[in-house]
């Protein structure tokens, strides 16, 4: 890392944590990734219900290095994807957020699209 990245990373806080109670709203999962981590430099998104509450797996990504945030954008580099709830999907086969970055793949974009186990997976190895 460069001397003027490191001078702006220092600047971010470690752990974004919001107060309150979860409510499970995408917004609140927001968190800065740790510099140390293998996975520095990646943008994650969830999407779909987890087995662990979202707010263990923002940690966890977190602690691995990724910048996990509430929306697929141009800078998603990983879209977690959860058990799809049907009555969520409004008549969708995928979620909005997996629609979205299959849409943006499609324009060239490099985004890893994975399952919760391939996830977990990957930051233990990461």
């Amino acid at each position: 890392m460069s001397i003027d990245a490191w001078l702006k990373r220092v600047e971010r806080p470690i752990s974004k944590r919001t107060s309150g109670t979860s409510s499970g709203s995408s917004y609140s999962q927001t968190r800065a990734g740790n510099v140390e981590g293998a996975l520095y430099g990646e943008t994650l998104v969830f999407t779909g219900a987890l087995s662990n509450p979202r707010r263990d797996a923002a940690d966890m990504a977190a602690a691995a290095g990724c910048d996990v945030r509430g929306n697929v954008t141009t800078k998603t580099t990983l879209l977690v994807v959860g058990t799809q709830q049907k009555h969520k999907l409004k008549g969708y086969e995928k979620s909005s957020k997996h629609r979205k970055a299959e849409n943006l793949i499609e324009q060239g974009l490099e985004i890893q699209i994975l399952s919760e186990s391939d996830f977990l997976e990957l930051i233990d190895h990461g």
